[in-house]
């Protein structure tokens, strides 16, 4: 029994320095909390490209062209792809865990849960792509 109640609290001894010391990490700056970069519309002018024949261009007039953009079923099956011209938006959220939404309008059933991701050297747009548990993503990156 006495071994026992050594290893609980060793293991209980071992989650407080671990604790503290992430703590520590974070309050001193070393870690961060990752945040999408924060782009404003200018940002989002150009041609974003998912690597494999899809594309997203953004105008500044707030026309976007889709080209080869991957289209997937809730199941997550690539089912096709959409090639259309529609509209879109990008909008500031304040205080929650999404700062940006990105807006995708008549061009078929593209407007549905873009994102910002990414860093500010190299910022993405990624949509979620299956259940969402599955942490699955269709991810475009912006062309220089």
């Amino acid at each position: 029994m006495a071994g026992a109640r050594g290893v609980a609290l060793g293991g209980l001894g071992l989650l407080a320095v671990t604790l503290a010391v992430g703590l520590a990490a974070y309050s001193t700056g070393i870690l961060k909390i990752y945040e999408p970069p924060r782009l404003r519309e200018a940002d989002m002018v150009g041609t974003w490209t998912d690597g494999g024949g899809g594309s997203l261009r953004f105008e500044a007039n707030g026309t976007v062209t889709a080209k080869g953009v991957k289209k997937y079923e809730a199941t997550g099956m690539q089912s096709g792809a959409y090639n259309c011209t529609g509209k879109w938006q990008l909008t500031e959220n304040e205080g929650v865990s999404r700062p940006y939404e990105l807006r995708i309008a008549d061009c078929e059933n593209l407007s549905i849960g873009w994102d910002i991701g990414g860093t500010k050297e190299h910022p993405t747009v990624f949509t979620w792509i299956g259940k969402p548990d599955s942490g699955e993503r269709y991810i475009l990156t912006r062309q220089r």
